[in-house]
């Protein structure tokens, strides 16, 4: 009786005194994920304000800045949730980017970065988005039916319960009837 006690309480000092250390590592991922969380705000911030500055959102300088800082939050902090946030808003900026430049340059970037998301986080929650940016970007600005059916498809096979399915039903309904013209 006296050494199952013994045990017990060892098992549980042992236990207790992990704990601790397991946490350690816990809190540096937190206060990591806490910067990378910090620099992703930064970075939306700075787009917003860019946005509403007609003045500065006519030059092409503060957009790249501007995807820079997005770009970096990726680098730097590849393993936090604010990862594929940052590909897909740094995705956005491209396309908002080539809609007022009409440099093609932008328009693949926005593409290599939904193609980079939805490649290194195929199961986070905007994988699916990124693959129905994909095919509105082919359907819409590279008049690429083709590519567009793919991504679509790859929407309804890979994430049947995400939230852009629906979107990508209609979309591919849409193309299946031979209506080629751009989906929006």
């Amino acid at each position: 009786m006296l050494r199952r006690l013994v045990l017990v309480l060892v098992s549980v000092l042992t236990v207790a005194s992990a704990r601790p250390a397991l946490a350690k590592p816990k809190a540096k991922l937190e206060a990591k994920w806490g910067a990378s969380s910090q620099a992703l705000e930064s970075a939306k911030r700075d787009w917003q304000e860019l946005k509403h500055d007609h003045r500065r959102s006519r030059f092409r300088a503060p957009w790249l800045k501007v995807a820079a800082e997005f770009a970096s939050v990726a680098k730097k902090y590849p393993t936090s949730p604010e990862a594929p946030k940052a590909l897909f808003d740094a995705g956005e900026l491209y396309e908002d980017l080539s809609r007022i430049s009409w440099i093609q340059d932008d328009v693949d970037a926005a593409v290599s970065l939904y193609q980079r998301l939805g490649h290194d986080f195929p199961k986070d929650a905007l994988a699916d988005d990124a693959h129905l940016a994909l095919a509105r970007i082919a359907l819409n600005r590279k008049n690429d039916a083709d590519t567009a059916r793919a991504e679509l498809k790859t929407v309804i096979k890979s994430y049947p319960r995400g939230d852009m399915a629906g979107q990508a039903k209609q979309m591919l309904a849409q193309l299946k009837k031979g209506d080629d013209a751009p989906a929006r």
